[in-house]
C-alpha cells in the first residue's frame, strides 16, 4: 500500500513532467499524496493532475512516469482506494504511450519498472472487483489474457474479454510477444478454441461476442455465424 511517507521519500531531482513549464514535477507527489489521503473517497477527478503530468507532448512518456508507476500500482492494488479503476486505466494508457514511443530513453526506464511491477499488474486480472478486472484487460500479455479467457465468469468482463482475445489473435505483425511466429499461431489457435467453445455452449449474448471476436480484422460479414448461433438456440431452448 502506498503511503505519504513513501511518496515524500522519492528524490525528484532530474525528473521532468510532460509539460514542465505548466506542470512542475512537484505536482506528481502532490496528486499521489491526495489519492493516499482520500482513500475510499478518492475519485476519477483526483487522477486528472496525473494525466496532465505523466504524458509527454507529441507522444511518449516523461522521465517522471516510470518513477510514479510503483505508487500507481500500489494505489490501484489497495481495495480501500476509491479511484482504483481510473488508476488501472491510467497505467494502461501510460503503457500504451510507452509502447508507441519505441526505443526512447524514457521508454526503457518504463519497461524496466513495468517488469518490477509485473506480478502486481497481472494480479489486476484476477481482482475481486469485476470493474478492476475489466479495466485490466489492456494490461495483459497474450498468456495472461488467454488464462483469463478460461477463468472469467462475470458477463460484464467476459464480453470485452472475448473481444480483446479476438483482436489480439488477429494482429497482423505475424509474431507473438516473444517474437516467434509459431507462438503467434499457437495463441491464435488457443483463442479459436475458446471462441468455439463459447459458440457451442454459451448463452446468446456471449455467442454474439464470440462471433464478433472471431471476425475481428476480417472483411467477411458476421451474419452467417449469427444465423447459425440463432438456429442452435432455437433448436435447444
Amino acid at each position: 500500500m502506498a503511503s505519504v511517507e513513501a511518496v515524500e521519500a522519492v528524490d525528484r531531482g532530474g525528473f521532468r513532467t510532460g509539460v514542465p513549464e505548466h506542470h512542475p514535477v512537484k505536482e506528481v507527489p502532490r496528486a499521489l499524496r491526495r489519492l493516499v489521503r482520500r482513500g475510499p473517497a478518492a475519485a476519477e477527478k483526483d487522477c486528472h493532475p496525473l494525466y496532465s503530468c505523466l504524458f509527454a507532448q507529441g507522444g511518449g512518456l516523461p522521465s517522471v512516469a516510470a518513477a510514479a508507476l510503483p505508487f500507481l500500482t500500489a494505489l490501484a492494488s489497495d481495495p480501500a482506494n476509491g479511484a482504483r479503476v481510473t488508476l488501472v486505466e491510467l497505467i494502461g494508457d501510460l503503457n500504451g504511450a510507452a509502447r508507441d514511443a519505441g526505443a526512447q530513453d524514457t521508454h526503457g526506464a518504463w519497461r524496466e519498472e513495468w517488469r518490477r511491477q509485473g506480478d502486481k499488474i497481472t494480479a489486476f486480472l484476477a481482482d475481486p472487483a469485476p470493474s478492476v478486472r475489466r479495466a485490466a484487460l489492456l494490461l495483459a500479455d497474450d498468456d495472461a489474457l488467454l488464462e483469463r479467457g478460461h477463468a472469467e465468469t462475470d458477463p460484464a468482463v467476459r464480453l470485452p474479454l472475448l473481444l480483446a482475445l479476438g483482436t489480439r489473435a488477429k494482429t497482423t505483425d505475424g509474431t507473438s510477444e516473444t517474437g516467434s511466429p509459431d507462438g503467434r499461431h499457437r495463441f491464435a489457435a488457443a483463442v479459436e478454441a475458446v471462441l468455439s467453445r463459447v459458440l457451442r455452449d454459451d448463452e446468446p449474448g456471449m455467442k454474439v461476442a464470440a462471433v464478433i471476436a472471431r471476425r475481428s480484422g476480417r472483411t467477411s460479414p458476421v451474419r452467417a455465424d449469427l444465423v447459425v448461433a440463432g438456429r442452435r438456440d432455437s433448436l435447444h431452448p
